[in-house]
């Protein structure tokens, strides 16, 4: 598979310390909050991923600049991939897994952070907001930490349920090399984006960093009050993607245009 990292501020890429992702999955929940992030925060394009057999052909424009399917974000101690677009399908086991690789072999990192959806159906406690699945070795880190520990073990995802896509591929793959990471699970609605559970999960990712004295302050008031616009933007977002990776297989001049 074709992967590639283009670094555009080493610099700030080597400050960093967390790595934070979310892809398309369930609710849109991990794509939501690491887009606000970015986005809240004014962090910096650092680094896009390039992939040529995995990518979806085409780009987009913001704030009349161009934005690639894949794009990593710093500022300050943490680093953020958004997948603007998923992978293709057939290779997002293969990707999930270059891109640990490369989390990894960055020996800045000490911790990966990977946000996602569990429906929110599965609920046995309403005073539950989220599931985890940590890696051993993120227990281990915060052994000493006991009441921390015992809240994400209480909260542990029920078994016989199952994280799929990339998330889960790096997931198993960063507990397989021994490398601290967590993966954050907000309980989310199954058959539309949810804002709300975006905005959840942006407020107990910043309890989470604040034990390690990095400060993530963000106004969550936008995502709260404007759900219903982001839900549509988003499902707009969604559907023309996938209308045009349908139309480029069938048309494949359409792959320029």
């Amino acid at each position: 598979m074709d992967f590639k990292v283009i670094i555009e501020n080493g610099e700030a890429l080597d400050k960093t310390s967390i790595f934070i992702t979310g892809f398309h999955g369930l609710g849109e929940c991990g794509f939501i909050v690491v887009r606000h992030i970015v986005e809240a925060l004014d962090f910096e394009r650092v680094a896009v991923i390039t992939s040529l057999d995995g990518s979806p052909p085409f780009v987009s424009v913001e704030d009349k600049k161009i934005r690639l399917p894949f794009e990593i974000y710093a500022k300050d101690e943490i680093a953020v991939f958004i997948p603007f677009i998923q992978p293709y399908r057939h290779l997002q086991v293969e990707f999930a897994e270059k891109l640990a690789e490369w989390v990894l072999s960055r020996k800045h990192f000490k911790e990966c952070l990977l946000i996602g959806g569990v429906d929110e159906r599965l609920k046995t406690n309403p005073d539950n907001d989220f599931s985890y699945i940590p890696s051993r070795q993120y227990k281990a880190q915060r052994k000493e930490n006991n009441a921390y520990i015992e809240e994400i073990e209480q909260k542990v995802l029920d078994t016989g349920l199952y994280v799929a896509g990339p998330l889960a591929i790096m997931l198993g793959y960063f507990d397989l090399r021994n490398f601290s990471s967590l993966a954050l699970l907000s309980y989310a609605a199954r058959d539309r984006p949810d804002p709300l559970a975006a905005a959840r999960a942006i407020n107990r990712i910043s309890e989470i960093l604040a034990m390690q004295n990095i400060a993530l302050e963000i106004d969550i008031s936008e995502l709260e009050e404007n759900a219903q616009l982001i839900e549509e933007e988003i499902k707009k977002q969604l559907a023309f993607e996938q209308e045009t990776i349908e139309q480029s297989k069938d048309d494949p001049s359409r792959m320029y245009t």
